[in-house]
């Protein structure tokens, strides 16, 4: 399933995307993109692109949207993105989670509805693209967001799993939680997690 990964700094976001692509089966070709590189993923079949600023003349810079471009040329099963920071980058990975390729990405957000408000916001400074527009690809190319922050004892707590809808509902990308951490019945050594929904998005076999 295509899953972005939400959260503050420092929360784990880069931690939670590593072990999650650990799970991957080992058959499965992984084109990782990063900017910068600072995943290390314990599996066979890794092809690593790393970014790169211009040199001080303006000249020979990679953006990180160009290389999940190319990446789609690299027959890769999966595409694992370390973090989506401006709107080239956001729009360039759901463009290549719609074309039938399962994915792992994270930003920066307090919660999934941030995380698609700050996603339509990059979108339409760096490509004026309309909101709407954006919405209607977000709710295509994106199954789950998995939300990580800090719980009231100090601790980095996945707090939901949040399906996206594949329509939109009022205009707006319907989300709802599966999961959810329940901060009034966890302590600071058992943590508790309430199942508030089904997940219905699959993927094809």
């Amino acid at each position: 399933l295509r899953t972005m990964i939400s959260g503050g700094t420092g929360t784990g976001k880069t931690t939670t995307l590593s072990a999650l692509a650990n799970f991957i089966r080992p058959n499965e070709r992984i084109a990782l993109v990063e900017d910068p590189a600072e995943m290390f993923i314990d599996h066979p079949n890794v092809v690593s692109l790393e970014a790169r600023p211009p040199n001080v003349d303006g000249k020979y810079g990679v953006p990180l949207a160009a290389l999940v471009k190319q990446c789609l040329r690299m027959t890769p099963r999966w595409i694992v993105v370390g973090e989506v920071r401006d709107g080239f980058a956001g729009t360039a990975l759901l463009s290549a989670q719609m074309s039938d390729h399962p994915g792992l990405s994270t930003i920066h957000a307090r919660s999934p509805r941030a995380a698609v408000e700050r996603l339509c916001l990059l979108a339409q400074l760096s490509e004026d693209i309309r909101r709407e527009a954006t919405k209607f690809l977000i709710s295509l190319a994106i199954d789950f967001f998995v939300q990580i922050n800090y719980d009231r004892y100090g601790v980095r707590r996945v707090t939901r799993i949040t399906e996206v809808g594949e329509e939109l509902k009022g205009g707006n990308v319907h989300l709802t939680d599966v999961f959810r951490f329940n901060q009034e019945k966890s302590t600071a050594d058992h943590p508790v997690w309430d199942r508030v929904g089904e997940r219905t998005r699959t993927r094809g076999e």
